[in-house]
């Protein structure tokens, strides 16, 4: 019998690195978790993703348990849900999804990985305007963390998005806009990093410099996603935070710190460019703790 399991899960890997709807850790997520299931398809001798029933998922979802943490084997099992859904629309597969019965039950809140007010404060402790790369690194850390940008978002960030004198950033992605509000204790910090970057442009010389994007490299190119996550964990291990600290862990820790203030769910829902509801944060500190310099002069900010 001929092989089409790798076949279609190529195919799929393809249609989700196309739709731009999702980053490429969720990317490399669902490659790995399809990855799994390929291999134990064919331990079991299976060559046609037909032979996939109700049982299989089963036997499926036993083996995992077997190797992965419970957290590892939700996102799996959601990642194959996701994958047969997408083989039903396609037409290749004409059952019921074998895995829409599995269900996980009596599990507490996931936990959202965010970094306390002490921490930011310690982190912003280690930036500091001096030269090029001290002030890029400042501002765009900051810039996350008054924005709630993604990564991606934030090492795609155009310069003519950016409006000091209103202190807001327009930010498209996915075919959607959304004007960003920020601190105007911010202004300073990316004024002066805009002043090194023009010196940077003014020395540098190659033909095509990334002159549209917000923040790039000593080059003079665009910085890239890769770059954003070593600058934040570099930052974070000077203040000796002891965390993996990422673009993420920032991000979730504008939404968590702009609810303990009493900012409305809706307002943190169109800042953050969340697609369903706001997570709902296990912890949330008192207002009064959040109030200190890069926050307090956020709009969306509540001040009790």
């Amino acid at each position: 019998m001929r092989d089409n399991i790798k076949k279609y899960t190529d195919e799929f890997l393809t249609y989700v690195e196309k739709s731009n709807r999702f980053s490429p850790n969720t990317l490399a997520a669902y490659k790995n978790d399809l990855d799994k299931f390929v291999e134990f398809l064919r331990e079991k001798g299976i060559r046609s993703i037909k032979k996939t029933n109700d049982k299989l998922a089963l036997e499926y979802l036993d083996y995992l348990k077997g190797i992965l943490g419970e957290k590892s084997v939700m996102r799996n099992i959601s990642s194959l849900k996701t994958f047969f859904n997408y083989l039903k629309r396609e037409g290749k597969f004409s059952r019921k999804n074998p895995f829409d019965n599995i269900k996980f039950r009596g599990l507490g809140p996931r936990e959202i990985p965010t970094l306390t007010v002490k921490e930011v404060k310690k982190l912003t402790k280690v930036l500091r305007p001096s030269g090029f790369i001290e002030s890029r690194d400042m501002a765009l850390i900051l810039f996350i963390y008054n924005t709630g940008l993604k990564a991606t978002e934030a090492s795609n960030a155009l310069l003519k998005n950016l409006d000091l004198k209103n202190a807001t950033y327009t930010c498209v992605a996915g075919g959607k806009k959304r004007v960003i509000p920020f601190s105007k204790s911010l202004i300073p910090v990316l004024e002066h990093y805009l002043e090194e970057r023009k010196k940077l442009l003014k020395r540098v010389r190659i033909k095509n410099p990334a002159k549209k994007y917000l923040f790039i490299n000593r080059r003079g190119g665009k910085i890239t996603r890769q770059t954003v996550y070593i600058v934040v964990q570099k930052k974070a291990d000077e203040a000796r935070l002891n965390k993996n600290v990422t673009p993420s862990m920032l991000r979730n820790s504008l939404a968590m710190h702009l609810l303990s203030s009493g900012t409305r769910e809706d307002i943190v829902k169109d800042i953050m460019g969340y697609a369903t509801l706001v997570p709902k944060f296990p912890y949330l500190p008192e207002a009064r703790r959040t109030r200190f310099e890069y926050l307090a002069t956020h709009p969306a900010f509540k001040k009790r």
